[in-house]
């Protein structure tokens, strides 16, 4: 029986290195149709390998930013820096709870910001949070967070990317990569802003639905506001507008609300705001025109204010 167990042992070790190598080699090697389930994406179109880099060098801002692309496409930096606020947006792509919460844990001590503003758009809390793990896995340092992240996503595109991303690490196969700050209609802008002057033009109907949340996802989102609470930073949940036609096709806005509101300070932006198409990217996203409008509002409605020894004090 032990020499059994020392042989099932030999052989699961074996087959574990022998599924490394095989899993480097696809992929560094094999086209991208066939890695259906490895997804590594170094850089990415929504520059979150340089907002992790340049956070790393980055401490002590007033504010910092949390969420989905509706975070750093929402929240310009140099605005509130002109209003007297420094600040840094830890948004990234579909970032859902599960993903904020890791980023959270890995950088907010850093950054130790006065204030935290957390984009809360209902759609990421029903996502599985692969898409938005897999971006994290392939920009960030992997490290014991990453490997719980996995394990909470659970999904074999997960676990390859993870084992892939790693190992490229481990080997500095990175070493030298400096991301592009233009992509598309995209501009990276310092503090993790990303900027598009790009017009929306609606050209298709949209199909009415609900939100639905995920109950990981929830779960995730509670540990991220008791982790608030405990470090005693203040914080704010916002809504930030998207189109008034994809918002009127939601039929449990109100619900969302009462959910959000249940966490500490809301404010849905789509209720007080209407905007039109023109200062749309798309129909999820404000464009710079849009942004500028925006910021102003946020600071103006939450009478966000700074007194004489740093403290930040808001009012919605």
């Amino acid at each position: 029986m032990k020499r059994f167990l020392t042989s099932l042992l030999v052989f699961a070790l074996y087959g574990l290195v022998l599924y490394v190598i095989i899993i480097v080699g696809f992929g560094k090697f094999a086209p991208t149709m066939l890695k259906k389930n490895l997804n590594y994406k170094l850089g990415g179109s929504g520059f979150l390998y340089s907002r992790l880099q340049e956070a790393k060098q980055s401490k002590d801002v007033d504010i910092v930013f949390l969420g989905s692309s509706h975070a750093y496409r929402s929240y310009d930096t140099r605005i509130f820096k002109q209003a007297g606020f420094s600040s840094f947006n830890l948004g990234s792509s579909a970032q859902s709870p599960l993903i904020t919460e890791v980023i959270m844990e890995k950088y907010l001590d850093r950054l130790n910001p006065k204030l935290v503003v957390f984009d809360v758009y209902p759609k990421v809390f029903g996502l599985d949070g692969v898409e938005s793990a897999l971006d994290l896995i392939a920009n960030d340092d992997v490290d014991a967070k990453e490997f719980e992240l996995a394990a909470r996503v659970n999904n074999i595109k997960t676990y390859n990317t993870l084992l892939y991303s790693f190992v490229r690490q481990k080997l500095s196969l990175n070493a030298g990569f400096k991301q592009p700050v233009h992509h598309a209609a995209d501009t990276y802008i310092a503090g993790g802003y990303v900027e598009s002057y790009k017009q929306y033009r609606s050209k298709r109907p949209i199909t009415k639905g609900a939100y639905v949340i995920n109950q990981k996802q929830k779960e995730a989102f509670e540990r991220i506001i008791e982790n608030l609470k405990k470090r005693k930073i203040p914080y704010v949940l916002i809504q930030s507008p998207i189109s008034k036609k994809l918002y009127s096709s939601i039929s449990n806005n109100a619900e969302m609300d009462k959910l959000f509101s249940g966490y500490g300070a809301y404010h849905n932006f789509n209720t007080s705001l209407s905007f039109p198409d023109s200062l749309f990217f798309d129909d999820n996203h404000l464009n710079q025109n849009g942004v500028n409008i925006f910021d102003k509002k946020v600071i103006d409605q939450m009478h966000l204010q700074k007194n004489a020894s740093g403290k930040i004090s808001l009012k919605l």
